[in-house]
């Protein structure tokens, strides 16, 4: 995944922590949460990203975890997230290790 969707070579992987299975039970959508910590700054990755290099990406957007909270605070919130993106978000959040 790392490889083919962003584009991060295996020996740029810090670590890999999977920790839930999402179901949306509407659509019967699975998704596999958890973080994988590299060794690139997450603004290089946006860059590439939002120039179209990861072509799994369509109309991605970066967000930095210091303002992720007001995602879930706002109550204005346009509600463009999908849902299984909102829930990596809460994984993301929660695994933060800012050490």
């Amino acid at each position: 995944g790392l490889r083919e969707e962003l584009h991060i070579d295996e020996h740029d992987v810090g670590d890999v922590a999977f920790r839930m299975v999402a179901l949306q039970s509407r659509h019967l959508n699975t998704a596999l949460l958890g973080v994988a910590r590299v060794n690139e700054p997450c603004e290089q990755l946006a860059r590439r990203v939002l120039a179209g290099e990861c072509h799994d990406f369509n109309n991605a957007r970066s967000v930095p975890l210091s303002s992720a909270y007001d995602l879930f605070d706002d109550p204005c919130s346009d509600g463009s997230w999908h849902a299984t993106a909102r829930l990596r978000l809460h994984v993301a959040i929660a695994l933060h290790d800012p050490a």
